[in-house]
């Protein structure tokens, strides 16, 4: 698995941080600080620009294909390779929360409104809508996730189930369709 650690800054000292993504402003002011240890190569920090949601959180996990790494940065996510940082991939810019379902190889991106699986060769599956605005109660029961969406018509919480595997789903909020 890959070696990295969460810094509180930008290294005072040493080379200067990679920009993720390169000519933003991560380049010009401290962004989520991740250093990476490659196995066979110098350490290294990228500095992320973070997205627009003040309220989330920034995390860092393995990806399933146990060589790259998952950063999230308040609502992006990337895919980095310690090895080689210039070949890191941006995932997705609004996501609200990281699973790990290592058991599945996967790792679910979850927004406001819908889910994303990340298997070993990258994304494998985005589910159709199923909230209006957020999810609750989340637990991974076999091969499915199950929670509550959020729907603005009743006011409440109304219960789901997401295969891991496919990404389809089975109750939920919104039934309008797919967006």
């Amino acid at each position: 698995m890959p070696q990295f650690r969460i810094l509180p800054g930008l290294p005072a000292t040493g080379p200067r941080a990679f920009a993720f993504p390169p000519r933003s402003k991560a380049e010009f002011s401290e962004g989520f600080v991740v250093q990476f240890i490659p196995e066979d190569g110098a350490a290294w920090t990228g500095n992320f620009a973070e997205g627009p949601f003040r309220d989330l959180l920034s995390s860092v996990h393995n990806h399933p294909d146990g060589k790259r790494v998952i950063v999230q940065a308040r609502g992006m996510v990337w895919a980095i390779d310690p090895n080689t940082p210039e070949t890191a991939e941006l995932l997705n810019n609004w996501t609200s929360f990281v699973l790990e379902a290592p058991e599945f190889k996967r790792v679910i991106l979850g927004t406001l409104v819908s889910f994303m699986g990340i298997g070993p060769d990258g994304p494998q599956w985005k589910s159709k809508r199923i909230s209006w605005d957020g999810f609750q109660s989340l637990a991974i029961e076999g091969h499915y996730l199950k929670g509550e969406s959020w729907t603005p018509i009743d006011q409440k919480w109304v219960p789901f189930r997401l295969n891991l595997l496919t990404g389809e789903h089975e109750g939920g909020a919104y039934t309008l369709g797919d967006t």
